[in-house]
């Protein structure tokens, strides 16, 4: 595996982790490619939902990236999201040397990474992000969105960082467009959703208005809501927070029963994300 790190404008990086494998004529394998997008609130990205979740795409056979957005006063819309389409863009451009389908490139968020995935998904054509960017909308498109337990909204149900950092200091129209469920078209990316029914970070409801507007607007969707379960669970594995399920498993056994049985049932989001893309890009 070739691992590398390209800078993206300024302050944002992008980490790739690429599979020399080839295909059986060989020549490299044309893959498909997944930009991960950690969450943390627009302050801080949580490693759980960087390396680990790229190689884990990676083993599903997607040329992987990370990209390290913005963050903090330097995170301002359009700043993160014309980071991102910058990263999509770079990685276009040199999908023949990376062994990549340069229409199957796709960009998966947790948290306030996943509002900045749906955000770049719905305003990947906006002159204010294309401005920044200094690319095409062609260019930046994502191909796929897979949101999981993503802040959507800025209004009611919203995470209250959404406004007071991503939209810091920002006219209230150009804040709406944090919204990201009232901006949903015909042309928004293919989308898989999946969160818990107990989120109490950011509530499942955030899921359930993006989803109804991908409905409305008839853009292939799949939503996963898990019955139960903690808001930045990433990946779902045991290890994540062994320490306390190891406690919890000593103290508290039905607990620890019943977190097992929760993060089993969440864990499954990639094998499901996976299955979904691979119907969208190739019809299966």
């Amino acid at each position: 595996m070739r691992v590398f790190t390209e800078p993206i404008g300024e302050r944002a990086t992008l980490t790739g982790y690429l599979s020399d494998e080839l295909s059986g004529n060989g020549s490299p394998r044309k893959r498909k490619a997944m930009v991960v997008l950690p969450g943390g609130g627009y302050v801080m990205l949580a490693p759980h939902e960087a390396e680990p979740v790229a190689l884990a795409y990676s083993a599903h056979g997607y040329q992987t990236f990370i990209l390290r957005y913005s963050l903090a006063d330097d995170c301002v819309f359009p700043q993160a999201e014309s980071e991102v389409v910058r990263a999509i863009a770079f990685i276009r451009a040199h999908a023949e040397e990376y062994g990549i389908d340069p229409e199957k490139i796709a960009v998966c968020g947790f948290s306030a990474g996943g509002h900045l995935a749906a955000s770049t998904g719905v305003h990947y054509a906006h002159p204010m992000v294309l401005e920044r960017a200094g690319v095409t909308a062609s260019e930046g498109r994502p191909n796929g969105l897979v949101l999981i337990y993503p802040c959507i909204t800025a209004d009611e149900y919203g995470y209250p960082g959404i406004r007071a950092i991503h939209g810091k200091g920002l006219a209230p129209e150009v804040q709406d467009l944090l919204s990201t469920e009232k901006y949903v078209t015909k042309d928004t990316p293919p989308t898989y959703l999946a969160t818990t029914s107990t989120d109490t970070v950011v509530p499942s409801v955030n899921t359930l208005l993006f989803a109804m507007a991908l409905a409305q607007a008839g853009v292939p969707y799949e939503t996963h809501i898990t019955r139960g379960g903690e808001h930045g669970m990433g990946l779902a594995r045991d290890e994540f927070m062994w320490g306390d399920m190891a406690k919890m498993r000593e103290t508290d056994p039905e607990k620890y029963n019943r977190m097992h049985d929760i993060m089993r049932a969440f864990s499954v989001w990639v094998d499901e994300s996976v299955h979904f893309l691979s119907g969208v890009f190739d019809g299966q």
